[in-house]
């Protein structure tokens, strides 16, 4: 199995798990929409992280334990789904400055720093679908493409399909912030005043699904 054979798969599955709909690409349009583009893109990156450091749980053998607690699926219904409905009530009731975005201009410093890297890490560590999702697929297609098959030496063969997983998640969103910045650049301050209180609307009840589930799991 060449390089291809790895990089290829690795990278399909980076992107199209990313690119699935969800509450991290609603986090990456309404900040983007307020803050710019490289909002989006910051975000991105840190769902991307994330991605990769479940990628490489599950490569190790460690990601089967996790999925495999109870307790910690349960924990990450309650904890992602409070942090969901808290985002999205302050996204609804946060559309100040939104006019200045219709013009295309972006928050001074506000893009920058750490707070969207974090904020796209934590949604995506915080989501127990994204562990049923990897380890289904690192279970399925990445352990088809033979990561040690005498060609690569097995680490080298899970670093490069580490790193296609984070590239493949990240080309999402690239393509997200381009989306973005073309938006913010056509649409008017009415038009992304109501885009900001839809996203909301949405975290919000992503939000009270993950509490439901949750709670059916802790008094079941």
């Amino acid at each position: 199995m060449g390089l291809l054979g790895i990089a290829v798969p690795a990278f399909a599955a980076g992107f199209s798990v990313a690119a699935s709909p969800g509450a991290v690409n609603l986090l990456g349009l309404r900040w983007g929409l307020q803050r710019g583009a490289g909002a989006t893109l910051a975000i991105g990156l840190g769902a991307a992280t994330a991605d990769a450091s479940y990628v490489a749980l599950a490569l190790v053998g460690l990601l089967p334990l996790l999925a495999a607690a109870d307790w910690l699926s349960t924990g990450l219904l309650l904890v992602g789904g409070l942090v969901l409905v808290l985002l999205g009530l302050r996204s609804m009731r946060s559309d100040a400055g939104l006019s200045d975005k219709a013009r295309g201009e972006t928050i001074p410093g506000s893009a920058s720093g750490r707070a969207p890297y974090l904020l796209g890490f934590t949604v995506t560590v915080a989501n127990p679908f994204t562990i049923a999702a990897w380890l289904a697929i690192v279970g399925g297609l990445l352990a088809s493409v033979e990561l040690g098959d005498g060609t690569l030496r097995t680490g080298l063969g899970g670093a490069l399909a580490l790193a296609a997983v984070f590239a493949g998640s990240a080309a999402w969103f690239v393509v997200l912030a381009l989306l973005v910045a073309a938006m913010r650049t056509r649409m008017g301050a009415s038009q992304l005043r109501f885009l900001a209180a839809a996203t909301g609307l949405i975290l919000v009840a992503l939000g009270f699904l993950l509490l439901a589930r949750g709670g059916i799991e802790v008094f079941a």
